[in-house]
């Protein structure tokens, strides 16, 4: 990371990387193209794009551009200090334990609450 950035979040490399392939983009953009990709197991709320594009933006990891009229979009692209500290983390090893979101597991883990005649 650059000095004077703290840690990001996982979610903010997913949004750090999706800009860097999208080229210059919208969170809504981000949003429709996580929902091609990733989105099946890596959900991610459409209002947290925009609160962590802001974020980065305020770290100097990407840069924002708003549309002075019309629907006033705001578009970012990655910086270079957002394209290293996206190569640091790619080249970290993954020492985070496997996340793996479903409802499957969900209904497991609070399986001794249900009837077991009807869980399912």
């Amino acid at each position: 990371m650059t000095s004077g950035t703290r840690e990001l979040s996982v979610t903010a490399y997913v949004m750090l990387g999706m800009v860097a392939q999208l080229g210059v983009t919208t969170p809504y953009a981000v949003k429709q193209a996580l929902r091609r990709s990733i989105g099946q197991y890596w959900p991610i709320p459409h209002a947290q794009l925009y609160a962590i594009s802001g974020q980065l933006q305020e770290q100097g990891l990407l840069e924002g551009d708003q549309e002075s009229s019309g629907r006033r979009r705001k578009t970012y692209y990655v910086t270079g200090a957002g394209r290293r500290a996206l190569r640091q983390w790619l080249s970290r090893p993954g020492a985070e334990p496997a996340e793996i979101r479903s409802v499957a597991w969900l209904k497991l883990a609070f399986s001794d609450l249900g009837d077991p005649e009807s869980l399912s």
